[in-house]
């Protein structure tokens, strides 16, 4: 017995096929992207540069395809090389302090200030940040 989903629509074959859903909507996703001193000092600035942003092409033309039925844009807005870890963030092999500490200072280097206290998580809200997201490349190894 073949059971029929919601949202699929079985052919002569069996095989399902999903509904695409039309939608006009266009996102842009604003994006710090800040790559860590092991990096820079590994592959060199402009080679770390270059490794990035082909990356994140890739990244890009993912969110292209069709089948997500919504365009997303992936807005690189600042690209930083640390030449030297900054004195208030830590890089080093605990991941979720790593972390935390990342977003704060992201926070503190690229988010709008305002008077509202915020506890650190790692999630902020879209009223507090200037960016949509930020990505930490690391190299660490330990």
């Amino acid at each position: 017995e073949k059971r029929k989903a919601k949202n699929y629509k079985v052919s002569e074959t069996g095989r399902g096929k999903r509904y695409s859903f039309k939608q006009n909507q266009e996102y842009n996703i604003e994006t710090v992207v800040v790559a860590d001193p092991a990096m820079v000092s590994y592959h060199g600035a402009e080679a770390t540069r270059k490794f990035i942003l082909t990356i994140l092409n890739m990244v890009y033309n993912l969110f292209q395809h069709k089948s997500l039925g919504v365009q997303i844009n992936l807005r690189v807005t600042k690209l930083v090389l640390l030449h030297e870890t900054p004195a208030d963030m830590y890089i080093g092999h605990h991941g979720e302090k790593m972390l935390e500490s990342f977003c704060k200072w992201q926070l503190d280097e690229f988010g709008k200030k305002n008077d509202v206290h915020m506890e650190m998580s790692t999630s902020w809200t879209e009223e507090y940040s200037a960016v949509d997201a930020a990505v930490l490349i690391t190299r660490y190894i330990e």
